[in-house]
Protein backbone atom coordinates (compact mmCIF):
# COMPACT_ATOMS: atom_id res chain seq x y z
CA UNK A 1 0.00 0.00 0.00
CA UNK A 2 0.82 3.26 -0.76
CA UNK A 3 0.50 6.74 0.79
CA UNK A 4 0.91 9.82 -0.55
CA UNK A 5 2.21 12.95 1.38
CA UNK A 6 1.80 16.11 -0.38
CA UNK A 7 2.33 20.20 0.70
CA UNK A 8 0.12 21.80 2.50
CA UNK A 9 -2.00 24.22 1.47
CA UNK A 10 -3.08 25.27 4.75
CA UNK A 11 0.23 26.26 6.08
CA UNK A 12 1.93 27.80 2.47
CA UNK A 13 -1.06 29.51 0.96
CA UNK A 14 -1.30 32.19 3.73
CA UNK A 15 2.51 33.11 3.29
CA UNK A 16 1.88 33.78 -0.36
CA UNK A 17 -1.26 35.99 0.24
CA UNK A 18 0.91 37.76 2.90
CA UNK A 19 3.93 38.62 0.14
CA UNK A 20 1.56 38.94 -2.38
CA UNK A 21 -0.01 42.08 0.01
CA UNK A 22 3.12 43.27 0.96
CA UNK A 23 3.91 43.69 -3.18
CA UNK A 24 0.96 45.07 -3.22
CA UNK A 25 1.54 47.93 -0.66
CA UNK A 26 4.87 48.53 -2.57
CA UNK A 27 2.85 49.33 -5.66
CA UNK A 28 0.89 51.45 -3.88
CA UNK A 29 3.97 53.43 -2.13
CA UNK A 30 5.50 53.11 -5.99
CA UNK A 31 2.35 55.74 -7.10
CA UNK A 32 2.00 57.84 -3.92
CA UNK A 33 5.50 58.10 -2.69
CA UNK A 34 7.24 61.51 -3.41
CA UNK A 35 10.37 60.52 -2.70
CA UNK A 36 12.70 59.00 -5.25
CA UNK A 37 14.29 56.94 -2.06
CA UNK A 38 11.00 55.73 -0.60
CA UNK A 39 9.77 54.96 -4.50
CA UNK A 40 12.92 52.95 -4.59
CA UNK A 41 13.66 51.07 -1.01
CA UNK A 42 9.96 51.19 0.39
CA UNK A 43 8.16 50.59 -3.47
CA UNK A 44 10.58 48.66 -6.08
CA UNK A 45 12.31 46.92 -3.35
CA UNK A 46 9.37 45.57 -1.75
CA UNK A 47 7.37 44.36 -4.91
CA UNK A 48 10.30 42.62 -6.18
CA UNK A 49 11.32 41.22 -2.82
CA UNK A 50 7.76 40.10 -1.60
CA UNK A 51 6.37 39.81 -5.22
CA UNK A 52 9.24 37.31 -6.07
CA UNK A 53 8.74 35.38 -3.08
CA UNK A 54 4.80 35.26 -3.10
CA UNK A 55 5.39 33.87 -6.83
CA UNK A 56 7.75 31.38 -5.57
CA UNK A 57 5.56 30.09 -2.46
CA UNK A 58 2.46 30.12 -5.16
CA UNK A 59 4.49 28.03 -7.74
CA UNK A 60 5.60 25.83 -4.92
CA UNK A 61 2.08 25.69 -3.70
CA UNK A 62 0.66 24.37 -7.48
CA UNK A 63 3.99 22.31 -7.97
CA UNK A 64 3.39 20.57 -4.89
CA UNK A 65 0.05 19.38 -5.25
CA UNK A 66 0.94 17.99 -8.63
CA UNK A 67 3.67 15.50 -7.44
CA UNK A 68 3.83 14.18 -3.40
CA UNK A 69 6.68 15.31 -0.88
CA UNK A 70 6.76 12.14 0.59
CA UNK A 71 5.71 8.47 -0.77
CA UNK A 72 5.65 5.69 1.94
CA UNK A 73 5.31 2.57 -0.52
CA UNK A 74 6.33 -1.44 0.21
CA UNK A 75 9.65 -0.72 -1.44
CA UNK A 76 10.47 2.03 1.01
CA UNK A 77 11.10 6.15 1.47
CA UNK A 78 10.52 8.93 -1.39
CA UNK A 79 11.23 12.12 -0.66
CA UNK A 80 10.83 14.41 -3.45
CA UNK A 81 12.22 17.61 -3.70
CA UNK A 82 10.14 20.72 -5.40
CA UNK A 83 12.55 22.34 -6.77
CA UNK A 84 15.31 19.63 -8.28
CA UNK A 85 13.45 16.24 -9.26
CA UNK A 86 16.71 14.75 -9.84
CA UNK A 87 17.82 14.97 -6.19
CA UNK A 88 14.73 13.05 -4.74
CA UNK A 89 16.00 10.81 -2.14
CA UNK A 90 14.90 7.48 -2.12
CA UNK A 91 15.19 5.25 0.81
CA UNK A 92 14.76 1.20 0.66
CA UNK A 93 13.20 -0.10 3.73
CA UNK A 94 16.56 -2.72 3.98
CA UNK A 95 19.00 0.78 4.60
CA UNK A 96 16.54 2.27 7.59
CA UNK A 97 17.90 1.41 10.60
CA UNK A 98 15.16 3.73 12.85
CA UNK A 99 13.03 7.21 12.41
CA UNK A 100 12.96 9.26 15.37
CA UNK A 101 11.30 12.78 15.91
CA UNK A 102 13.07 15.66 16.79
CA UNK A 103 13.16 19.45 16.88
CA UNK A 104 16.29 21.15 15.28
CA UNK A 105 16.47 25.09 16.06
CA UNK A 106 12.45 24.70 16.72
CA UNK A 107 11.63 22.97 13.38
CA UNK A 108 9.89 19.48 14.08
CA UNK A 109 12.00 16.92 12.02
CA UNK A 110 12.11 13.31 11.71
CA UNK A 111 15.14 12.06 11.76
CA UNK A 112 15.99 9.18 9.12
CA UNK A 113 18.77 7.00 10.08
CA UNK A 114 20.25 5.01 7.18
CA UNK A 115 23.27 2.09 7.35
CA UNK A 116 24.56 2.99 3.95
CA UNK A 117 25.23 6.41 5.13
CA UNK A 118 28.82 5.84 3.23
CA UNK A 119 27.71 4.42 0.20
CA UNK A 120 25.63 7.32 -0.38
CA UNK A 121 27.91 10.26 1.25
CA UNK A 122 30.91 8.47 -1.51
CA UNK A 123 28.18 9.30 -4.41
CA UNK A 124 27.26 12.77 -3.15
CA UNK A 125 28.78 15.97 -5.02
CA UNK A 126 30.13 18.59 -3.27
CA UNK A 127 27.15 20.59 -2.41
CA UNK A 128 25.39 17.96 -1.34
CA UNK A 129 28.42 16.71 0.66
CA UNK A 130 28.69 19.67 2.65
CA UNK A 131 24.94 19.81 3.50
CA UNK A 132 25.62 16.52 4.82
CA UNK A 133 28.35 17.61 7.57
CA UNK A 134 26.00 20.34 8.06
CA UNK A 135 23.26 17.85 8.99
CA UNK A 136 25.63 15.38 10.78
CA UNK A 137 26.55 18.19 13.29
CA UNK A 138 23.08 19.11 14.56
CA UNK A 139 21.23 15.91 13.92
CA UNK A 140 23.60 12.99 13.63
CA UNK A 141 22.18 11.87 10.35
CA UNK A 142 22.40 13.58 7.21
CA UNK A 143 18.34 13.12 6.58
CA UNK A 144 15.62 14.37 7.97
CA UNK A 145 12.11 14.98 6.57
CA UNK A 146 10.40 18.44 7.69
CA UNK A 147 7.16 18.47 9.08
CA UNK A 148 6.41 22.13 8.46
CA UNK A 149 4.90 22.45 5.00
CA UNK A 150 3.58 18.55 5.06
CA UNK A 151 0.15 18.14 5.08
CA UNK A 152 0.19 14.96 7.57
CA UNK A 153 0.91 15.65 11.45
CA UNK A 154 4.03 14.83 12.92
CA UNK A 155 2.89 11.98 15.34
CA UNK A 156 0.43 10.59 12.63
CA UNK A 157 3.93 10.29 9.83
CA UNK A 158 6.01 9.17 12.59
CA UNK A 159 3.68 6.36 13.80
CA UNK A 160 2.70 5.56 9.99
CA UNK A 161 6.93 5.11 8.94
CA UNK A 162 7.80 3.54 12.19
CA UNK A 163 4.67 0.71 11.60
CA UNK A 164 5.96 0.16 8.04
CA UNK A 165 9.44 -0.24 9.07
CA UNK A 166 8.69 -2.54 11.41
CA UNK A 167 6.41 -4.91 9.22
CA UNK A 168 9.34 -4.90 6.68
CA UNK A 169 11.58 -6.23 8.82
CA UNK A 170 8.85 -8.68 10.31
CA UNK A 171 8.46 -10.00 6.78
CA UNK A 172 12.60 -9.86 5.71
CA UNK A 173 14.19 -9.04 9.38
CA UNK A 174 16.03 -6.61 10.55
CA UNK A 175 18.36 -4.20 8.82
Amino acid sequence: MTREIHISLRKTLPIAAASLAFALGGCWIILHAEAFATRLCGGWLNVLFFGGCGMFLLGICLLGRKRPLLVVSDEGVRYNTLLRPSQDLFFPWHTITEFRAAKLRGQAMILIYVVDFPERYDRAGRVERAAMRFSMMHAETPYAITLSNLDCPAEELLELLNTRLAEYRHRHGPA
